[in-house]
């Protein structure tokens, strides 16, 4: 693979991950029964002035953001661009780990 199709691979996965925290967090508020919410302070606030619908635009903004960052980043300096990808995505990743963990104790 060369090395300028890494960034990419890169976004791919963190739109893949970011797509997989979406449809969790939705799971987790529907099925819940109000005992888990948003924990990041943003999103919650997004969520609780608009809906899902209001936390669903925040984090396609959020991933908009990062992903153009990222990309941005990595024409100047590949290893810049390729460690925001990395951490993005294990940022993201982390927060699938334990939205799956959630889920487990409340959909059968």
């Amino acid at each position: 693979m060369r090395l300028k199709a890494l960034p990419l691979v890169g976004l791919i996965l963190f739109v893949v991950l970011s797509l997989a925290d979406l449809t969790l967090t939705w799971l987790l508020l529907q099925h819940s029964g109000g005992r888990v919410y948003e924990g990041n302070p943003v999103a919650g606030f997004f969520n609780m002035r608009y809906g899902f619908t209001g936390l669903a635009a925040f984090k396609v903004a959020t991933l908009a953001f990062v992903g153009s960052v990222s990309l941005a980043a990595a024409r100047q300096r590949l290893s810049i661009g390729l460690a925001l990808l990395g951490f993005s995505c294990l940022a993201v990743g982390s927060a699938v780990a334990y939205s799956w963990r959630l889920l487990e104790n409340f959909v059968p």
